[in-house]
């Protein structure tokens, strides 16, 4: 018999059968994450349940957010804040204007270029370890590191809210007009 065949009056009723949800998670036993016990005022042993705390995503977050920043040298592009010349960047263009003076030897050479001088600025904001990585004559690139070196203490750069130092690389260009 088809469903056409049936009278007007008929009323179908379907059955859905449902998947019963699936039960609660079972509950973390409360656990404690740590027992100090003082048998000798002077030496205290810890004993720390068989627990992965990285498995608690607030411990996990409270771990990564004291992570210890090491004391290493980080490069420019691996800091979080970085270093930053006093005044901001055209207060540094403006110092190197005002301060480098290009040398009278390599002007009657004709010699042009960029020089590019690697520093590290410190946890204090002080220049150090400053030296040349691509130069162009004698006489320029020790003009360049004499300036570097006479740059005014920086605001450190910055890993996880803590000053660190971070190495820093800056051209400095030296042009003749009318060349």
């Amino acid at each position: 018999m088809d469903w056409r065949d049936l009278p007007d009056e008929t009323i179908f009723t379907a059955v859905v059968m449902k998947k019963p949800p699936p039960p609660p998670p079972a509950q973390k036993p409360v656990v404690d994450v740590m027992t100090l016990i003082d048998d000798d005022p002077i030496k205290h042993d810890l004993i720390i349940p068989d627990i992965d705390p990285l498995d608690d995503p607030v411990i996990e977050e409270i771990v990564k957010v004291h992570e210890f920043v090491p004391e290493e040298t980080f490069d420019a592009y691996r800091v979080s804040v970085l270093p930053d010349f006093p005044g901001g960047d055209s207060a540094r263009r403006e110092f190197l204007g005002q301060n480098v003076h290009y040398p009278t030897k390599a002007i009657r050479a004709g010699k042009q270029g960029t020089v590019w001088v690697e520093f590290v600025v410190g946890k204090d904001g002080k220049i150090e370890d400053a030296h040349i990585i691509r130069g162009i004559d004698e006489e320029c690139d020790a003009e360049a590191l004499r300036v570097v070196k006479q740059m005014p203490e920086w605001t450190p750069g910055k890993q996880n809210g803590l000053p660190v130092r971070v190495r820093f690389q800056m051209p400095i260009t030296f042009t003749l007009k009318n060349y």
